[in-house]
């Protein structure tokens, strides 16, 4: 990598200017240089990426009326905020390093010796990851978040690495799309040189934010020198287009050949389902798409015959009716050979600020394993210890609501799918029905009241805060409650008739949501129709309502399917086959439910059990009253440990 020493002079600290005659004509693209003044043309210009400033400085190199060189960047205002962040004054050195064809980086002298050493003993991964931290301190959460960009930790993306295949081949394509600072290429890149036979790695990266692009170049060029020291030649390409419309275009036209391996963390951003970008993948969107689905069906196409991808995103595509559409076309084409879970939702991510469940997939082209390794750690420290569980791929799949892919990681996991998959009743086969709650706060402010002082007529408007497990708090009166003040909503004709208000009966309101940190993911509660003196009840649009429609729940029937949706049985279910915090009607449609007379029998215990910490009691009540097999009952206690 070619360097060039500055001396700083007088005109450095006064007009910000940098001489870099010692750099040469040749240390610089020859349209880098411009005319005399910007009205007579600019330059092409080169990046510059300057220690202790947060922006890459984008400039040309002015030229005299000649046309010779006046060996000064047009760019200068940057150059004082330098020298004063370094407290840099006339006399002091300062390097320029050349990483690409058209990116540069400039910094104090004194930091030239330790960026040799750095560059010269990290590997291309520790080289990638200490840019993306210098990246990440430089830009703000919003922005990467506006971006969708959340760099791979060192840890996962070595991980994900050593899932890819060689299989002894003397050359390999190899595609990273969203690429980043490219760790996951380089993690790629270390693995493969392993093979004893390799000789070439094609590696094509995709990558659209220009800073990035400029960070890239450099850590290609180091992980191209590193593998040449190992024997092996890297052809390396950065496409800075957008990876779907570029990709679909070059497949349309049979330009692109297919690649071996695809690993990659692609961008998490939801995107209009009228983008351009989600008309060319209609077949995989439903709705408004993410952008992570749309590279990993994208990706699909972009496969060889057995060839195989890894991706980190978001567990939310495995369940649900949202991403139905998606997992229909993606395992249409794919199948998946290995699950990767992590126990914490905070650790993976943990210096962006992440809060996500996310799961590691890889997948191949090529006919249908008979079986699916699911494997799960606490977070990115302990990866190289993972628990693996492997079960029959048909196991994995099912088609209850509509191919989800549910992930059971150990035995007792296991263990609870057999004993819910042996129900076969659903809510359906006892009459009854999930709505969810029809009042939207914000269309009908009017119409919610914080008291009885107005002259219409006031009904209970429930909110979730209100349900808590087993009972129904109202009114909820903390004053750390942003919904205590509007728990009542107008009873008239015309909310009746706009199927506002919901006839008073038995019935089990449950959570749409929890927390993402939430011990359970279930939160539900009787409501019984003696508690409330109102011939109808406002639910707000955060609530899930279970009612029998031609006829009314018992008083019992209510309660004892109140008490399993409350149970860690039914909990740790839901978790095994939906990774969402938020819990949908149509997956409560289909959750399997034991006999009514267990129902029934749950209720009646509960009532008769008078606990004053209801939660304390629900899983041993559960566990007596389902009378698992006898050799599940030792795995059983831990549901109430």
């Amino acid at each position: 990598m070619q360097t060039c020493v500055i001396t700083l002079t007088k005109a450095s600290e006064k007009y910000g200017n940098l001489n870099i005659r010692p750099c040469g004509k040749d240390f610089f693209p020859e349209d880098a240089f411009g005319s005399h003044s910007k009205k007579a043309g600019l330059g092409v210009p080169i990046t510059l990426k300057v220690e202790g400033l947060p922006e890459p400085i984008k400039t040309d190199i002015r030229t005299d009326k000649t046309g010779r060189p006046r060996w000064l960047l047009r760019e200068r205002r940057w150059l004082r905020e330098f020298l004063k962040s370094h407290n840099l004054a006339r006399g002091d050195e300062v390097v320029i390093r050349r990483t690409a064809q058209r990116a540069y980086n400039l910094s104090p002298a004194r930091f030239r010796q330790q960026l040799d050493l750095f560059e010269n003993t990290s590997t291309p991964v520790q080289y990638a990851h200490a840019l993306a931290e210098k990246y990440i301190e430089g830009t703000t959460p919003e922005d990467r978040k506006d971006r969708g960009q959340y760099f791979t930790p060192p840890e996962v993306a070595t991980f994900m690495a050593e899932l890819g295949d060689t299989n002894g081949v003397t050359a390999i394509r190899v595609l990273d799309p969203g690429a980043g600072t490219g760790i996951l290429s380089c993690a790629a890149c270390e693995k493969l040189a392993q093979s004893p036979n390799l000789e070439t790695i094609e590696l094509d990266v995709y990558e659209t934010d220009q800073s990035l692009v400029a960070i890239l170049e450099e850590v290609l060029s180091h992980l191209g020198a590193w593998l040449q020291q190992r024997g092996i030649q890297l052809h390396s390409n950065i496409v800075d287009q957008d990876f779907v419309l570029t990709a679909s275009r070059l497949l349309a036209n049979g330009e692109l050949q297919p690649y071996d391996l695809i690993i990659s963390n692609p961008p998490y951003k939801k995107i209009s389902g009228d983008d351009p970008r989600s008309h060319l993948t209609a077949e995989a969107v439903c709705g408004q798409p993410n952008l992570y689905a749309l590279f990993m069906f994208t990706a699909t196409k972009l496969l060889k015959r057995s060839g195989s991808m890894v991706f980190i995103t978001p567990r939310s595509y495995m369940a649900g009716c949202y991403f139905r559409a998606f997992r229909h076309a993606f395992f249409d084409v794919v199948h998946p050979v290995r699950v990767h879970l992590f126990d914490s939702r905070k650790d993976v991510f943990s210096n962006q600020g992440v809060l996500q469940e996310n799961v590691i997939l890889k997948a191949r082209k090529g006919p249908a394993p008979e079986t699916v390794v699911i494997s799960h750690s606490q977070n990115a420290e302990d990866l190289g210890r993972p628990i693996l569980n492997k079960v029959p791929l048909s196991y994995a799949f099912t088609g209850k609501a509509g191919m989800v892919l549910r992930l059971p990681a150990n035995d007792f996991d296991d263990m609870v799918v057999e004993i819910v998959d042996s129900w076969t009743a659903t809510l359906s086969d006892y009459g009854l029905d999930i709505s969810t709650g029809p009042v939207v706060p914000f269309r009908v402010k009017e119409l919610i009241a914080s008291t009885h002082s107005r002259k219409d007529k006031l009904v209970p408007l429930l909110w979730m805060r209100n349900v808590q497990p087993m009972l129904i708090v109202w009114p909820c009166g903390s004053s750390g409650n942003r919904d205590a003040n509007n728990q009542f909503i107008v009873d008239s004709v015309g909310t009746r008739k706009q199927k506002l208000l919901v006839p008073r009966a038995n019935m089990v309101l449950l959570r749409r949501f929890s927390a993402k940190e939430q011990k359970r993911r279930l939160t539900a509660a009787p409501l019984l129709a003696q508690a409330f003196d109102f011939e109808f009840i406002g639910l707000e649009n955060h609530l899930n309502y279970i009612r029998r429609p031609e006829s009314e729940l018992t008083p019992h029937e209510a309660m004892g399917l109140a008490v399993l949706l409350n149970s860690r049985l039914l909990d740790q279910y839901f978790r095994i086959c939906n990774g969402n915090t938020q819990v949908s009607a149509t997956e409560i449609r289909a959750i399997p439910l034991p006999p009514l007379e267990i129902l029934i029998q749950l209720g009646k215990a509960f009532e008769e059990s008078a606990a004053p910490e209801p939660e304390a009691a629900i899983d041993i009540l559960v566990w007596e009253t389902i009378k698992p097999p006898a050799g599940t009952k030792k795995l059983l206690k831990r549901i109430i440990n």
